[in-house]
């Protein structure tokens, strides 16, 4: 689906000008802009092409929640992963609703202890644009987090407790490199247990940098069973983004076996 020609050249990740000068005008303006467009214009500028397999996992109806790993090194930002498994998303479930990702909602510096001015109405903005959800990072905010954990829920149960749409969420925040797996955020797992209660299961993807080219499977969706906490539950998911990705970045998870 996103194959690619020989590597020739180094890795070419770079936002092109225009999708920030479309989204910038949308925020300034409260307007809209349509993420599934910017999403395969930014991948088509990427070279080499990435790669995606395990499409065929995608479900083609119905919601579901994505688990990923937060793969990002400087260099290398985290929206080309969201972008890639968004386009295959839509590529998947053409004329269905995008792909609605759980992001960070501020920058903060110096071990979380000072925020970036700006970075809060910026992120907000962005998330409006793109019908997602912004999650506050300082772990004090446990009011405002939870809220966001229950706005992306009810975009994800089905009717009539939600609009029964796909979400996306990185486990393990930022905190989360291209090196390796860290641990999940907490609540991570009690989140996925509450929806798979609902009707939505729980999608695994692994990113990975491979030969120089960034590379996304996508393996089976699950429904954390006999996880009685929100620790196993979240280290079920983690488990299972672990079989997705090369020895090196695994950590201390093990295989799980939902490839």
């Amino acid at each position: 689906m996103y194959a690619a020609a020989a590597i020739e050249r180094p890795p070419t990740h770079r936002v092109p000008p225009r999708i920030l000068l479309r989204l910038g005008r949308a925020m300034l303006r409260r307007g809209e802009v349509s993420l599934v467009h910017d999403v395969r214009e930014l991948i088509a500028s990427t070279r080499p092409a990435p790669l995606l397999t395990g499409a065929e996992n995608i479900p083609e109806r119905g919601p579901f929640v994505a688990v990923a790993n937060h793969c990002q090194r400087p260099g290398l930002w985290i929206g080309f992963a969201s972008s890639l498994l968004t386009a295959a998303v839509a590529d998947r479930r053409p004329g269905a609703p995008p792909l609605h990702w759980a992001v960070v909602g501020e920058t903060r510096l110096w071990a979380g202890r000072v925020a970036v001015p700006g970075t809060r109405w910026a992120y907000r903005e962005v998330a409006r644009c793109y019908e997602m959800v912004t999650l506050p990072p300082a772990p004090a905010e446990v009011a405002g987090r939870a809220g966001a954990l229950r706005r992306l829920a009810r975009l994800a149960l089905p009717p009539p407790r939600g609009r029964g749409e796909p979400v996306a969420l990185y486990p393990e925040g930022e905190r989360g490199t291209a090196v390796g797996l860290v641990d999940p955020l907490p609540g991570t797992g009690t989140l996925l247990r509450l929806l798979a209660a609902g009707g939505v299961p729980a999608l695994p993807v692994g990113f990975a940098e491979e030969e120089g080219r960034l590379r996304c499977r996508v393996g089976r969706p699950f429904r954390p069973e006999g996880a009685g906490d929100d620790a196993e539950a979240a280290e079920e998911a983690m488990r299972r983004i672990a079989a997705l990705l090369p020895e090196r970045m695994r950590g201390r998870f093990r295989l799980g076996d939902g490839a």
